[in-house]
């Protein structure tokens, strides 16, 4: 939301009340039936202009976007800006624009990390026997299933009484989800693994965007990149800010240092490669040259 209102300020303001932004309430509707509808040209009633959309939520309209979910893709946020400023980030969005939409900035959710109720999670050897609940849709669970553990689907409103009564061991997601969800308890263990990150995209639909001036178009090419930077900030200041005081709350937390993340990036990774033949050769090659598909196919 602070995402949102940073993009509508940043707007109205370089527009100097050539446009106005409004931020709405979300709708009832899942990401993807918002976006289906932008594509079709109708908005659902009372639907925006401007959509942020998780980049897993746009596989359907693009299979590409599939890629920035594998394991170990980004190693490092300013990665992250790197990847998706460079030839992958551009190639997905001109196959997104051939598909009707027009992705306008890039936003994020962040890492998503282990959090176990009852140990630590440093190497491949301890996901044997887990029982683990992964974010829906995660491209990487056949890489945690190789490593021994159990991959379970639920619900994430369902996740406190699972662990509780000790039907999960553990759980992947976003440390902000972690921190403000409360799944997490004292003596419990964030496993800081950052085994894939992930994106969002601002998105319009191309018909809205071919009925603006080009004064406006002007205006958000250059004023939406800006404010997602400042999203992108501010969820990366949210994410030590939870460490910190989930750290003062008892919780375990487990440091990149201390996990063994090679071995775990190259299990994980080892397991990938069904998916990647689903993708053409210039999909592939935009991964060797940014050195991912070579090492996943060792």
């Amino acid at each position: 939301m602070r995402g949102m209102q940073a993009t509508a300020q940043r707007v109205i303001g370089a527009g100097n009340g050539h446009v106005n932004v409004e931020v709405t309430a979300p709708l009832r509707s899942s990401p993807y039936e918002i976006v289906e509808a932008l594509m079709s040209g109708e908005r659902l009633p009372g639907g925006p202009h401007l959509v942020v959309v998780p980049a897993i939520g746009l596989v359907p309209v693009e299979p590409a976007f599939e890629l920035l979910n594998l394991p170990y893709l980004i190693d490092s946020y300013s990665h992250a800006d790197e990847v998706l400023k460079g030839p992958l980030g551009a190639e997905l969005l001109a196959r997104l624009e051939e598909k009707g939409l027009i992705g306008l900035a890039w936003w994020e959710n962040g890492f998503q990390h282990l959090y176990s109720a009852t140990t630590a999670l440093h190497k491949p050897a301890d996901f044997a026997g887990l029982t683990l609940r992964l974010m829906p849709d995660a491209g990487y669970a056949a890489g945690f299933q190789a490593l021994g553990a159990k991959v379970v689907n639920a619900p994430f409103s369902e996740i406190a009484g699972l662990l509780e009564r000790g039907e999960i061991d553990a759980l992947d997601s976003y440390t902000s989800q972690f921190f403000h969800s409360k799944i997490y308890q004292p003596k419990g263990y964030l496993n800081l693994t950052g085994h894939s990150y992930s994106a969002m995209l601002l998105v319009m639909s191309r018909a809205d965007w071919d009925s603006l001036d080009a004064r406006t178009q002007e205006l958000l090419r250059a004023e939406l990149p800006r404010a997602a930077a400042q999203q992108r900030a501010v969820s990366r200041a949210s994410e030590l800010q939870a460490i910190s005081v989930m750290t003062e709350e008892e919780v375990n937390v487990i440091p990149e240092a201390d996990i063994a993340r090679d071995a775990l990036a190259s299990k994980l990774k080892a397991e990938i490669r069904t998916s990647l033949s689903r993708h053409d050769d210039e999909l592939v090659q935009l991964l060797t040259e940014i050195g991912y598909f070579e090492s996943a196919a060792q």
